[in-house]
């Protein structure tokens, strides 16, 4: 992947009765920067594939910084999709390719060391019930 991607903890709660269909609401962010080659691409590219058969009605979205419904972010900034991705797949991502860059560099990436903090930090007791229904999710947002 050559462009910069922003990581994005968003809780999305798909059908509840709460939720206009697809809003997401932003958590947390952290720039990752440049990715390389490795798990983390993999599973962005697996899951923007998996976005192209999802209607645009029923794909994810956040409103502006300032919730102006007119402002409804539904792409990034090369015009793909906001691909749902569970929380512990891009976790598990992230621990992988983070070794790897131990293995080959001799230390971890620092962006990844933040980035497995923040996601580790969603697996708390104040969480549980979102994570044990599936809303909380990370969307890589190109940039």
């Amino acid at each position: 992947m050559g462009y910069e991607v922003t990581m994005f903890v968003v809780q999305h709660r798909a059908g509840h009765e709460s939720c206009e269909d697809g809003w997401c609401n932003i958590l947390g962010m952290l720039d990752l920067s440049k990715l390389g080659d490795g798990k983390v691409s993999n599973i962005i590219s697996k899951y923007h594939e998996a976005l192209k058969n999802t209607p645009k009605s029923k794909r994810p979205f956040w409103y502006d910084d300032y919730g102006k419904k007119e402002f409804k972010i539904t792409e990034d900034k090369y015009g793909d999709g906001l691909p749902l991705i569970p929380i512990q797949e891009f976790l598990d991502a992230l621990k992988d390719d983070n070794a790897q860059y131990r293995i080959d560099e001799g230390q971890t990436y620092r962006r990844y060391d933040a980035a497995i903090a923040l996601l580790e930090s969603f697996f708390s007791n104040k969480w549980e019930h979102e994570i044990g229904r599936g809303w909380i999710h990370v969307i890589p947002y190109g940039h």
